[in-house]
């Protein structure tokens, strides 16, 4: 995937216009270039994303709608593609993952189950009597929770894995004719498992188990889509879901629903995360056509900030499916669909969980900061510090001290953070071999180098 130098001021351009996007209180997040995880040219759909016990991200997807494919990240490099399950299984649909107390990583897919252990995949296990797990999740004893939908009695059933062998079918939701289906689980404050329910007319529900029962169904607020569920540290229970127009909207249940918040409108998608300091962050992609993109609202101080985007329409996502907090590198990670390159491909980005309020009078010095990603394959984002207005230089140098690519030379208008992005080109458009690089800053008497690890993979 190339950006040229239209897609580059485009995003620049934008970059700067969500800069300047009234809000109060203000905040700001540098999100990493998007990057595609599954293979060239082939129609992936469905990521989940999650963190094991190392710090490894896992992503994972239907593959050409045939089988449940992973990646994972480490080091700064996405693994080749690993096929979770036989390429002999047939697993239309849309996976689910969580990570266990072990650290095993779980994916299940239509009724069917597998964890990776650290060495290698368990065979497949048998998991439901009916196609579409549409969750999972795991309880404070460890045991690995799933829930399905039954599609002859049209309802909500569950089981969980405490180590050694699957439980009985429990059932969430009762024997009715009402369709129910499964749109997420959580664990809460104390490990109860909890269900995200969507009943007819779109009525939305909740439920949780005490070990032995799911409680009564717990109707939401409102009507609506059900699209993210979570559990946070107060012993509340979060949902987001899109009513009837397109309007997303969260709610949380401590034993009774706070009154809805609205969102934003014109919206589809809404995982939740929660990240080390409390703060609740929610994902969606606006459709509306003059503010496209894929954005976020993050909860802090009791209040919900004015969206930000994340990954604006240059970029084409179509839905956004998972986000997950990195609690070893204080990262927020989110996953999306999107056809940028001609098919539907899975891609992710991350920022740092701990934002940035915005304050111009704080900024005193030159600074260059670290590139994101680093290592890369694709395209690297590279920041940098003004306390004042002046002219600077930037440049990429291989190392033999040669210049490679001429970043920046110009005098820049404005003080604070600027961005700037490095595709592993050089000045005549060429692609440059693999390995180590220099990026130098020079800015009145300062100068400062920092160092990039290009991987090229095309």
């Amino acid at each position: 995937m190339k950006v040229n130098s239209e897609g580059l001021t485009s995003v620049l351009l934008f970059l700067l216009i969500s800069a300047l996007w009234d809000t109060t209180p203000c905040f700001s997040q540098t999100w990493s270039p998007p990057v595609r995880v599954s293979p060239e040219s082939i129609e992936a759909v469905g990521p989940q994303i999650v963190v094991d016990h190392t710090g490894k991200i896992w992503c994972g997807w239907n593959h050409k709608g045939r089988t449940i494919y992973v990646s994972y990240y480490e080091n700064g490099v996405w693994s080749k593609p690993i096929a979770s399950f036989p390429n002999t299984l047939w697993l239309p649909g849309v996976p689910t993952m969580c990570v266990d107390t072990n650290g095993y990583v779980w994916v299940f897919a239509n009724y069917l189950g597998t964890y990776y252990d650290g060495k290698k995949w368990s065979d497949p296990m048998f998991v439901s009597y009916s196609e579409g797990i549409g969750g999972c999740t795991v309880d404070s004893s460890g045991n690995v929770w799933v829930v399905w939908m039954e599609g002859y009695y049209w309802r909500v059933s569950s089981s969980y894995y405490d180590g050694t062998s699957w439980s009985d079918t429990m059932y969430v939701t009762p024997d009715t004719t009402i369709e129910y289906m499964p749109r997420g689980m959580a664990t809460d404050s104390e490990g109860k498992p909890w269900c995200l329910i969507e009943g007819g007319n779109d009525s939305l529900y909740i439920s949780f188990c005490d070990g032995q029962k799911w409680s009564k169904l717990i109707p939401a607020p409102e009507s609506g889509l059900g699209y993210g569920i979570i559990g946070t540290p107060d012993s509340s229970i979060w949902v987001s879901w899109v009513a009837r127009g397109g309007n997303a909207y969260v709610s949380r249940y401590p034993g009774q629903w706070s009154t809805p918040t609205f969102i934003d409108s014109g919206v589809g998608g809404g995982p939740f995360v929660s990240d080390s300091t409390g703060k609740l962050w929610v994902f969606y992609i606006s459709y509306i056509s003059s503010n496209k993109g894929l954005f976020y609202s993050i909860r802090d101080d009791n209040s919900w900030l004015s969206p930000r985007v994340a990954v604006d329409s240059l970029y084409k996502p179509f839905s956004v499916y998972d986000a997950v907090y990195d609690p070893y590198k204080d990262r927020i990670w989110v996953t999306w669909i999107s056809n940028y390159e001609g098919w539907y491909a899975i891609y992710v980005s991350y920022t740092q969980a701990t934002y940035v309020e915005e304050d111009k009078n704080i900024i005193s010095n030159f600074k260059l900061f670290e590139g994101i990603p680093n290592p890369f394959w694709n395209t690297t984002q590279i920041q940098y510090q003004l306390p004042n207005p002046t002219k600077v230089s930037l440049g990429i140098y291989d190392i033999s001290g040669q210049l490679v690519n001429t970043l920046i030379n110009e005098k820049k208008e404005a003080s604070g953070i600027h961005e700037v992005y490095w595709d592993g080109q050089n000045n005549q458009g060429k692609e440059m071999p693999n390995g180590v690089y220099f990026v130098k800053l020079k800015a009145n008497d300062f100068s400062k180098t920092t160092k990039l690890v290009y991987i090229n993979r095309r």
